[in-house]
């Protein structure tokens, strides 16, 4: 059988953290083996719109987004990871998210700039929040201007009545991968939540150690912090490379649980794997 291509889908806006974004996935890229596809969306009102001139037509715009592309692959050339150029017309997270079906990507790794200001936009989630809905495979953000050149510590946290716990094996499969150890940190705000929480941080525990990958962990006190913000705060004082979230594509949650994870996405500086 030929073996298929391991590939990384890299959305460009040309702007500078989706720059970044795409030198960290040619890291990304050398430590898994993978090739990068490079995808401009062409948006009305977008950065990328606006930079190339709205004023041309669409297949102008699109000539002038793939020329911008190849010169940026040309740009990376000695880096030695073969990469493609892709340019679409829509909207961003959905022309991501149809890129990601036909192309069963390893991973998804994209800049995002923050929070939106605009209310609106709160209300809807920015491209890397609707991203990670949108798209099945794992998705690398970053908000920051960390980045790794090799991953040596994951900081994976566990919930309560949540399904982190039932999906640790994604967190065991990076982790080989990238040949990290996992620092595993539960968020308690009370001793009666910590009580709660404890069986849940060995049971991972266990799991992970057990698969022979080295872990700790620890269960911290919220100290009035919401839980986002305390485990993003954890990963500056362990100084991790990659906070991994699990995040459930069910429809019917996204009220409870898409604050949470856009908080974690918004003020992360480090890499977050979803």
């Amino acid at each position: 059988m030929v073996e298929k291509t391991k590939r990384i889908l890299v959305p460009i806006g040309f702007s500078e953290q989706s720059l970044r974004a795409f030198d960290q996935a040619i890291i990304v890229a050398k430590l898994i083996g993978a090739d990068l596809v490079l995808i401009s969306v062409i948006e009305t009102n977008s950065f990328l719109q606006r930079l190339l001139n709205k004023e041309h037509d669409e297949e102008k715009l699109k000539a002038e987004a793939l020329k911008h592309l190849v010169e940026l692959i040309e740009s990376r050339k000695e880096s030695g990871v073969h990469m493609e150029p892709m340019v679409s017309r829509g909207v961003v997270y959905e022309e991501i998210a149809r890129a990601a079906d036909m192309l069963s990507p390893e991973l998804v790794i994209m800049g995002t700039n923050g929070r939106p200001e605009n209310f609106n936009k709160k209300m809807v989630g920015s491209n890397a929040f609707r991203v990670v809905k949108s798209v099945t495979e794992p998705v690398i953000t970053m908000k920051g201007e960390r980045g790794f050149t090799r991953v040596k510590t994951i900081v994976f946290p566990v919930l309560l009545d949540r399904k982190s716990k039932e999906k640790v094996g994604e967190c065991l499969h990076w982790a080989r991968i990238f040949g990290s150890q996992v620092k595993i940190v539960a968020v308690a705000k009370d001793e009666d939540e910590q009580t709660k929480l404890l069986p849940h941080v060995t049971q991972v525990f266990d799991f992970i150690t057990k698969h022979g990958v080295h872990a700790e962990s620890k269960i911290i006190d919220a100290e009035g912090r919401s839980v986002p913000i305390a485990v993003v705060d954890y990963c500056d004082e362990v100084d991790a490379d990659l906070l991994i979230i699990m995040e459930d594509n069910d429809d019917s949650i996204i009220r409870i649980l898409g604050n949470e994870i856009e908080d974690v996405l918004y003020n992360a500086e480090i890499p977050v794997l979803c």
